[in-house]
Formats: C-alpha cells, structure tokens, sequence
C-alpha cells in the first residue's frame, strides 16, 4: 500500500471481506462499515483466481451498494473458471491443470506464489 500511496494523492483504505469458502451462500462481512465505501471506487482483490467462486461471491456482496466504480484484481489467474468472472487487473496468468493448486504466501519482503 505504501508504493501506491508515493505514486498516488488517493486516501487508500484496505477492507477485509469476509467469505466462507465452504458454505459462500453465508452472509459476507467486511472489516469496514458500508457507509466507509458506498459511493466509492473500489478494487476487490483475490489472491489466487481459479473457479471464480471467491470472486463471484465477493463481486454478488458489494451489488447491493452504489459504489463510484468498481474493479476487481487477482496476483494468479488461472483460467479455470466455472463462473463468468474476470479480473479487470492481473499479477501473473499461469497454464496449469485443474489438478494443480496454486498457494500464495505473503510475508512482511516478499509476496511468493508456489505450484503445488
């Protein structure tokens, strides 16, 4: 965040969503009340963009509220989808099988993303 706050007069705020990968019909929350982003542009990011089922998910949450713009955002896209999502901004896009996991680990230097 702090690379695009020295190339950028934006107030950037991040927002945790909440999602329950098992059971994604369960309410979504946010770290973040919707008053501190309706009305705003906002970006969803994923880590790892395979089924799309995550993003779907995310993207069906935020529908309910007026937003300025909205973007969504993946650090691995993987093209195995089985929902009609894109990401509007991409990090990597890899050609793997569908039997093939990709696991994204994040550290205070580094951002690794492993074929496992």
């Amino acid at each position: 965040m702090e690379d695009l706050q020295e190339i950028s007069n934006l107030k950037i705020t991040i927002c945790k969503v909440i999602i329950d990968k098992k059971k994604p019909l369960n309410p979504i929350t946010t770290s973040l009340n919707v008053e501190d982003y309706k009305n705003k542009s906002l970006v969803l990011v994923d880590d790892v963009l395979s089924s799309g089922t995550t993003l779907i998910y995310g993207i069906k949450h935020f529908l309910d509220v007026p937003l300025k713009k909205f973007k969504t955002a993946v650090l691995v896209n993987r093209n195995h989808k089985k929902y009609p999502v894109k990401a509007d901004f991409k990090g990597i896009s890899l050609s793997t099988s569908i039997k093939e996991h990709i696991q994204v680990e994040f550290s205070e230097k580094e951002t690794i993303a492993y074929l496992v």
